[in-house]
């Protein structure tokens, strides 16, 4: 499934998409106004399963406590949603929270929320690929150009 993400400056930065973009001026308007204290963009996590995964957080936010908010706009990939069970099992109490933009704003959904229908009972790890299976699709790709 094709992103179209459209990266985007905002005050400098370059944010992966507008989405995020006009997250951080929100952010930022907050700060203004006292809601929260600061905030930090594409922060790095990591957690624990077949092998050690990082995690690139959208934003962690400085509210009444740290908060990582992950902005979302209706693509979530099986390797998102596995990092996420790890999270959740690793930092149970860590707040996370899925933020959608939506019509009058933007929606906030705790991360286990959003994940409960994508849940399986044993994550399963991205697929890696095998190394027969690369040089099948590669011999496949080769051989299918000199048949046209």
């Amino acid at each position: 499934m094709a992103l179209n993400n459209v990266p985007t400056y905002y005050k400098g930065i370059l944010f992966p998409s507008k989405a995020e973009a006009k997250y951080a001026e929100l952010l930022d308007t907050q700060v203004k106004q006292g809601k929260v204290k600061w905030w930090k963009c594409q922060v790095r996590f990591q957690v624990e399963g077949d092998k050690r995964y990082i995690i690139i957080a959208d934003f962690l936010v400085m509210a009444e406590r740290e908060e990582i908010h992950e902005v979302k706009r209706g693509y979530y990939s099986s390797e998102f949603i596995y990092k996420s069970q790890l999270w959740l099992e690793q930092y149970p109490s860590f707040t996370y929270l899925v933020v959608e933009p939506v019509a009058t704003g933007w929606s906030y959904t705790l991360l286990q929320e959003f994940i409960k229908p994508y849940l399986i009972t044993q994550p399963e790890p991205p697929r890696k690929w095998k190394q027969y299976e690369i040089f099948c699709a590669y011999l496949l790709h080769t051989i299918g150009s000199y048949v046209r």
